[in-house]
Formats: C-alpha cells, structure tokens, sequence
C-alpha cells in the first residue's frame, strides 16, 4: 500500500514536469551571448530585425548555436554565435626611468604614465616593493582603473640615505592579464662637496656709516646641484644700518641733534650678503658678497655659516674681521666775522672743513636753536655733506642780523657717529640801518574838486646795497595810500601815490607817517583845498548829458540818485536856464506836432525839466532826481540845466552844477512794401476756393527799436512768411533798427457762403506801442461768380384767342467777368420739365393760385405759376415785346440786383406786377395773374455795368431753338420777335389746343385764356429757370 502511494506520489510529480517541460517555449538563454527579441511575429513579405549581445566574462573563444523556430516548419534554422574575449592591453609610456646622480638625503619627484591601449577597461594594482632600495620610493596611485584609450599618471618620489648605484623593477597587476607590466629605475646617491675660496674675510678699518664690500667664491665639487644659504649669527636682527648718504638726505634725523646714534631697542642688520641664498650647478662655483655698513664704533669677529638644503644646517663657516672708526674732522677757523651787514638783510659766508683721515666723514651744520630771540639768524643752503679722506669743504652759511649793533652767536657742526660734542665756530656781525629816504619833503596837492579823488605821487629812494622793506600810515580817511607796504629794492626807487578824496570844501591838513625796516620813522605833511560841491550823482550827468535818440510826441524819463557826501546840510534848486521855474509847474505839452510858421519858434517852456524842483539833503541822504523830456516835433533840443545849493549859515543861492543835456527827436519810420494789396479770384466751375497769399514786408527805417501791434479784419488774415496765421492776441512785434519783418496777407474767398459775387476791402492798421503814429495798408478781396440778372418780374400775356400765339421778350444780362451756362425749366404739378414738353390740360377746375416770381440772381431761382391753355395772341403783343426790351435796357451788369418791383412794374405795358400790385390788377381785369415777390428790395448800385443790344429776332429765334444757352460776360440776352394774330389779316399760325413751353416767356407768364369751343378758366402752371455756376 505504501509503494503504490510513493508510485502515485512520484507518478503525479512526473506530470507536473512534464507540464512544465510543455509549457516551457524552450527560448535561447546564455550568460555571454543574448539574443532581442526573442521571439515575435514576421509578415508577408516583410523583415524583422534580431540583436545579438556578446558579453565575454574570460580572455577565451566562446562558441554557442542558438535555433529559430518558425511555425509550420518542420525544422529548425540554426544560428552560429562566436565571440573572442580580449584581456586588458596595459603599457607604460617608458619601461625604464633613469635617475641620474642624485643627493644623498634629497627628495625628488619623478612621473610615469600608464596607457590602457585595450578596447575594455583595465584594473591595475602596484604589487608593494620588498628591497631597502625599493622602499625608498612612494608611488601615487598605488591602484586604479584605466578607461580604454585612457590615461593615467603615477607620482613618484625618491629620497635615499644609502650612497652607490642602484636598479630596481615594480610590477602592477592587470586584472585578468596573467603578466604583469614592469617600470625599471635606475639612479646613483652621491655625497656633498663645497668649499670656500678663501679662509675668511678682513675688512680692516672702516668708517661710521659707510658701507664696504669683499667677495669671495663659494666652490662645488658636487655632481649633482647644491641649493644653499647664507648667514651671519652674530648680525642684528633689527632694522638696516644707518648709512651716510641717507643721512646727508634727511638732516632731520635724531641722530645728527645728539651728535651720534640714538639709543636703538633693537641692534640694527650691519652685514649684507649678495646673494644669500642659491642654486650652484654640479662642478661649479658662485660668487659672494659681502658688505659691512657699521653703525657701532669698535671690533668685528664673526662668521659667516652655510647651510644646505636637504643635507643640514652649518655645513661651512667663513670668519669675518672688522674695526669700525668716526674719522676726526676740525674746522679751519674757530671764528668767522662777517663785517657790517644791513639788517635783515641776508649775508653769504663760507665755512672750512678740514678730514685729515684716511676714511670719510660725514657732517651737518645743526639748525640754530631760539632763532626768534636772537639778534643774529644763520642758515645753511647745504647743511649736510660727505667729507672724503685728506680732503677740504666749504660749507656756504648765510647771516643775517636782526638789529643795528655787533652781535655774535655760536655754530655747532655734527659728525655722523661721533658720540662727543660736535664741532663749534662763533659768528659775528654789525648792524647798519638802510639809507631810504622820500622824494619830497611835504605834499601840496593845492585846490581840488570835493569828492573827487586826486592824486599825487612821491618817489621812495634806496641808496643801500640791500632792499628796504616800508610801510606807510596817514590817519585822515579822506587820505590813501598805495602801495600801503613794500620793499624797496637796493638801487631803486618804488612809486607811492597819495589820493585824496575830500569830503567837503575847504582847507584839509594831515601828515603821512614812513616807517622804514630797521630805520628811523619819516614824517611828511600833506595840506589839499576842497573846491566845489560835495553833491555826487551816481551816473555821469554833468558837465553834458548826450542823450540816445528819443521818439517824439512820447516823453522820456531818465533817473538819477543825488547824494549829499558833505557833512553840512545842503538845500538845492534845480532848474533849466533861460526859463523860469515856475512855468515848470505847468503840464507837458499836448501829444500833437506842431505844422507851419509856429513850427519853428521859440518854445515857451523847456524841453527837459528836472523834478523835484528842490531837494533837502542832510548828510549822507539820497534823493532821487527825474530828467523828463517830450518834445511835438522833430527837432534837435540843446538844453542847460542848472543846480543852485544854499549852505547854512549862508542864505545866498551859489551855482554848484551846470550841464548841457544834448538829445535829438526823432519819428518812427515803417518802410511798407505795398500800402494796397488787392485779390482778384474769378470761381469757375471745376475752381476749389482756397485761401490766397500776398506778401508783405515792414522795414523799421530809423534809428530806435519800436513793437508793432498789426490788426486786420475778416475776411483776410495776417501771417507769417510761411504762410501761418499768427495767433490771436499775440504780443506786439519788436523790430530792432534797421530789422526788416516777413509777413504774408491771406485773403479767403469762400468766406461769404453764397455764390453771389462779392467785394471786400478792409484796412490794416499798424500802431506803435512807444508811438502815436499809425500806418494803415488798404487790403481789398474780389470774389466772382457766373451771375445772371434779370431785371423784370413778370409777363402778363392778357387775354390771348384760342389757337393764337404770343410772344413776350425779356432781356437776360450775364453780370460777372464768367461766362454763365444756364438752361430754363418750368414745374407743373411739382414737376420740373424742360424746355419743350406740352402738359395736358387738368380734367379738373383748378382754384386760383398765387403766382410767385423773382430775378435769377447769384446762384437763385423764382418760381413763377401759370396755366396752360389755347391762347389766341392779341394784336399789341408786338408793342408789349418792344417795350419789354427797352425796359431791360435800364438794368446793370456785374456786382447787381434788380431793382424795385415797383419801379419795373411801372416801365413796362405788359403789366408786370409784383406782390404789393396783385390786388389792383386782380379788381381791373378779369383774368389777372397774381404774382408773389421774394424780393421786394434789391441794391439799386450797379458796377462795371456792360450792356450790348442786339437784334430782337435773332435772340427770339435762338432763344427758340435751345432750351439751353450760354450767356457770354456783360452780355444781355433778349429774344425779340412779331406776334401774329388772326384778327390782323397777316399770316397766322395754327396752334393745337394747349401751351407750348419754348414758346411762352422765359420767367412766366399771366393773363386769360379764351375759346369758342370749351372754355378754359385762368390757372398757373410754375415755371423755372436754373442757371450753372
């Protein structure tokens, strides 16, 4: 029973393998190699593309066969994979590096590169060196990663205690390279070998502060290049030594006013080595300096030690020796005596220096102590200086005493490093005053005008070698002096002016005090006399006044500020001579110019008067005076104004002022280019009314600026050059002389809005803001237009026989320099008609109706009402036409109207009535046409009236033959023909019951309408005529 469990048991795992095994599709799986996709589907005629991954985990050949299964094939296609895995190719730019001789102790560096030359990347690892040699060196990196292609630098230091050749090989491992890549160094350690030229240095005896150099050689017997330094231990440590030619350059050193160095908190650097630290090659030699600049009296024993980089400290040590000495100085005399010398006036002498050492020195002449209290200064150009060894120096000193007497004061001379007192010498000197005296004992500036300055002057004369300084003092402040101070040069003479400003009149007394440096005080007295006024006006007024041009018929007034300078109180008259002062009370004069014989008499007052007409002036008070001046007429005025003055205590009046006041008048004078400007424009059909410019130019002629104000009215403008309206209210135009203005005229012709020929003339008034005077430029506009004129306001036709005809002429005149175009229409039933259309007659009895008429005029028209009817003409008609175109005789041509309805109602048998007559005619004939006038007044003044006559049956005729005609300028069209009649025994015509329009009067017509068949009661039928413009 258990086994067949166990074979069920083993039976059931079976088919579960066997499940597993179906349902696996069994696709190619490999660890090198890979295949995507690994499966999929192809269409007809179609490709599918396979990738094949190769990965090799070895340096070997990898060989695989992998089986495409294709549904309903039978067998399978096979596909043979190889592949070769590569190990890592590792190189090193140089498989040996030679070293060369190198120092025992030193550390050097070095490079090696590694090159991954394989196509995979390449893992390396130092394998660690196991010789004493080899663990001198340090290699960085020790591990790493190449890329391929890649680079990869290996550090390399060396530093070896052991002398002799050496050869050693380090290997790095290559991951999966089973022979590692090998670097070869080879060198040679050697020792140290150097030595001085000589056994050491002597500088033997030097001087304070004076540098000195000795050299020697530092020698290498080294094969491999030797860095050393140099040094003294025994040197200071402080700042650089004191040298003398610093010294001479700064003589303001601590040092030089204790006589030797200051006590110093640090010992200065006295030694200098040249170069103190270098390279020498192998084999060779480097020279070295050294220089000693001692700042300390006494005995040198040191040494001069090297040391050497990477081998210790004090390998070599080369003794030096030294004395260091203050040469002893002295002066060739012990005193100097300069002799008399002005005061203050400087003085060049000379010291001796005497250097009887070998060595030099170094001196300084030490500034004098308490100059200000010493009546002797002394001073040095070149206090410093070097002394050379067995040598001689003048030192130049400059003296200069301060006072009259023999004073004498001691010179102290440092030596640079010399503790003891510094040399002296003692000066001496006398004092003598300068010789400066006055050109003149006394100044005498005689009578003068009070407060106006006068001057005089006066020579200062220096007798002496040396300058003098001055100085000059007066206590009167009606007295100046200039210059005040000075220096008078020796030999030479300085001008000084003495200015005297009197404040009042009479005697003026004072004394200038001279003060001259180191001399005796001068005292000149000075006396003057004052004359004159002591009243100042503050612009120039006397003795004349020439005064600029002045406009005539204006008055001109001039200001002035008069001031009272004296100290007495001063009461003044003014006036203007040969007038008397009370016809200055008066008004000015009238702004009118005076014409004729009185033009050329003697005014009665002055032109120029002066208020106020007195003044009260305390001390020091101003008042203000006005010059007025007008003159009427153009003239060229010489006046004379006087000033009296009364001083208390007087009480007479004393002239102190007189002038001559000079001034010419003179009228302003506008140059105008045109005084009329006149437009003309004429509208044609096709015209655009536009705005017309004329220029205009106004030249200011006289001598004085003046400002235009231009005014103008509408229809024209004022403008500019360019044609721009100036703005209104603009402010008035300033014309400098001689100074010409551009200005332009516009003129606009469509400012009237009717078509009716107008004219316009304005006048341009030019005023002067600074003057009457007026110019005025007449400017006149003409407009025309094409404008008709007919001069009667009805036809009355009267009672006319059926089948008849009468015809009625009317004279028609063209009033414009145009020729109009015009053509006639008549309205019936407010319909317009041509020339030439028959109405029918209404079927209906129409009510009477107003009639309506007017003259054509300027772009209008009049409407005029009849009826049409079988009209038979009356045997008068021939004398109602005649006397029609003689009526049309009495009108005018161009800028017209027709005149009063009434005055043509009355020249004409035709009964031509207007408005106001429609009643009257209305009660005497049965049939009367009654007619409205729109215009009852018309202008009665005719211009440029043309009027020509012609053949009445020629106009009827062609009045006939066109609706449409043109009337030529200043022509009267009237149509002119018989009548004919039946009752008249002559020709009749036959006419077809009705009214023809070509045949009927050209405004209207009125009257009955009569026939034995039917009877026609009166209408009105509206007629119209239009005229083109």
């Amino acid at each position: 029973m258990k086994r067949y469990e166990e074979l069920d048991l083993y039976d059931r795992e079976l088919e579960k393998e066997t499940a597993k095994i179906e349902a696996d599709p069994m696709l190619f799986s490999d660890d090198v190699f890979t295949i995507e996709p690994l499966e999929g589907e192809v269409g007809p005629h179609c490709s599918a593309e396979i990738k094949v991954f190769f990965k090799p985990r070895e340096a070997q050949v990898y060989r695989k066969v992998a089986y495409c299964s294709i549904s309903g094939r039978e067998t399978r296609l096979p596909l043979h994979l190889t592949g070769e895995g590569l190990e890592p190719c590792l190189q090193l730019s140089s498989e040996e590096l030679d070293m060369g001789k190198v120092l025992v102790g030193e550390a050097y560096s070095y490079e090696a590169m590694l090159v991954n030359k394989g196509a995979i990347d390449a893992p390396f690892e130092l394998i660690p060196p196991t010789t004493a040699r080899g663990s001198c060196f340090t290699f960085r990196p020790q591990q790493g990663i190449i890329p391929p292609s890649g680079l990869q630098p290996i550090q390399i230091s060396f530093s070896s205690t052991t002398l002799g050749e050496f050869k050693e090989e380090f290997h790095f491992n290559v991951a999966e390279c089973p022979k590692p890549v090998t670097l070869t160094i080879r060198g040679h350690v050697t020792g140290l070998s150097l030595h001085f030229s000589t056994g050491g240095l002597d500088f033997n005896d030097v001087s304070f502060g004076f540098p000195q150099t000795l050299s020697c050689h530092l020698i290498s017997t080294s094969v491999v290049p030797i860095t050393f330094h140099l040094r003294i231990p025994g040197d200071g440590q402080g700042q650089p030594s004191l040298r003398s030619s610093d010294q001479v350059k700064d003589n303001a050193h601590p040092s030089w006013e204790k006589g030797t160095l200051a006590p110093c908190q640090e010992k200065p650097v006295e030694f200098t080595i040249t170069p103190s630290t270098g390279t020498i090659p192998s084999q060779g030699s480097q020279e070295i300096r050294v220089t000693l600049c001692s700042n300390d009296v006494g005995q040198y024993d040191c040494d001069m030690v090297l040391d050497v980089d990477g081998f210790g400290k004090e390998v070599l040590a080369l003794c030096l020796k030294a004395r260091c000495v203050v040469p002893e100085l002295r002066l060739l005399f012990s005193t100097l005596d300069c002799g008399p010398c002005s005061a203050k006036v400087p003085c060049q002498k000379t010291l001796i220096l005497v250097n009887p050492s070998p060595l030099p020195g170094c001196y300084r002449v030490l500034p004098q102590r308490h100059q200000e209290a010493a009546a002797l200064w002394y001073s040095s150009p070149k206090p410093c200086g070097i002394i050379q060894g067995h040598n001689v120096v003048e030192i130049p000193i400059t003296v200069e005493v301060q006072a009259v007497g023999a004073p004498s004061i001691p010179v102290d001379i440092a030596v640079f490093g010399k503790e003891t007192s510094p040399l002296q010498m003692r000066f001496m000197c006398t004092g003598k005053t300068p010789l400066v005296y006055a050109s003149v004992n006394k100044i005498n500036l005689g009578e003068i005008q009070a407060i106006q300055e006068t001057s005089q002057t006066l020579q200062l004369c220096n007798q002496d070698l040396i300058p003098a300084a001055f100085r000059a003092e007066i206590d009167g402040k009606c007295w100046s002096i200039e210059p005040r101070e000075g220096v008078v040069p020796a030999k030479a003479e300085v001008p000084v002016v003495v200015t005297a400003n009197l404040g009042d009149t009479g005697r003026f007394e004072d004394s200038m005090k001279l003060f001259i440096e180191n001399s005796l005080t001068s005292v000149i007295p000075i006396q003057a006399v004052g004359t004159g006024t002591t009243i100042a006006i503050d612009k120039p007024f006397a003795p004349e006044l020439n005064l600029e041009p002045q406009f005539n018929l204006v008055p001109c007034v001039f200001r002035f500020n008069v001031t009272n300078k004296g100290r007495q109180f001063q009461r003044l008259y003014w006036g203007t001579e040969g007038f008397s002062p009370f016809r200055q009370r008066h008004p000015l004069p009238a702004l009118c110019v005076t014409k004729g014989k009185n033009a050329s008499q003697r005014h009665t007052t002055p032109v120029f008067k002066l208020r106020p007409r007195s003044m009260n002036l305390q001390p020091g008070q101003t008042m203000e005076l006005v010059l007025e001046g007008f003159s009427s007429t153009v003239q060229d005025v010489e006046e004379k104004l006087v000033c009296e003055t009364v001083v208390k205590p007087e009480i007479t009046k004393k002239e102190i002022i007189k002038t001559k006041v000079t001034c010419k008048f003179i009228s302003p004078a506008v140059q105008i280019s045109s005084k009329a400007i006149t437009f003309r424009v004429e509208k044609h059909p096709d015209d655009v009314l536009t705005l017309q410019y004329k220029p205009l130019s106004l030249k200011n002629t006289c001598c004085l600026p003046f400002h235009l104000l231009l005014d103008l009215e509408q229809p024209f403008l004022i403008c500019d050059a360019d044609h721009q309206p100036l703005p209104a209210g603009a402010q008035p135009v300033k014309m400098e002389a001689g100074q010409e203005l551009h200005l332009s005229i516009g003129f606009n012709p469509a400012y009237e809005k009717d078509p009716i020929s107008w004219v316009a003339e304005k006048t341009m008034k030019i005023q002067l803001v600074e003057h009457p005077h007026e110019e005025e430029i007449t400017v006149r506009g003409e407009v025309y237009f094409p404008n008709l004129r007919i001069p009667t306001k009805a036809l009355d036709f009267g009672c006319i026989a059926n089948g008849a005809k009468q015809v009625r002429s009317l004279e028609m005149t063209n009033c414009s320099p145009i020729p109009a175009h015009y053509h006639w229409s008549f309205r019936v039933n407010s319909k317009e008609y041509l020339t030439g259309f028959i109405p029918s007659p209404p079927r209906f009895r129409p009510q009477p109706q107003m009639a309506r008429f007017g003259c054509v005029e300027c772009g209008r028209y009049s409407r005029r009402y009849f009826r049409p009817g079988s009209v038979r003409e009356p045997a008068k008609a021939p004398e109602a036409a005649q006397d029609s175109s003689q009526q049309s005789s009495h009108s005018a041509n161009c800028l017209e109207t027709e005149q009063n309805s009434s005055q043509e109602s009355s020249d004409s048998e035709n009964s031509l009535e207007t408005e106001w007559d429609s009643s009257e005619e209305s009660s005497d004939s049965e049939g009367s046409l009654e007619t409205e006038d729109d215009s009852p007044e018309q202008s009665p003044h005719p211009e440029n009236s043309l009027e020509t006559k012609q053949d009445s049956s020629q106009k009827s005729s062609h009045s006939e033959a066109s609706p449409e005609a043109k009337v030529p300028p200043s022509t009267a069209a009237g149509p002119r023909s018989s009548v004919e009649t039946k009752g008249s025994g002559q020709s009749v015509e036959a006419e077809a019951p009705g009214f023809r329009a070509e045949e009927a009067v050209k405004t209207g017509f009125k009257g009955k309408f009569c026939s034995r068949e039917n009877v026609l009661l009166p209408g009105d039928i509206p007629v119209y005529f239009n005229v083109w413009y």
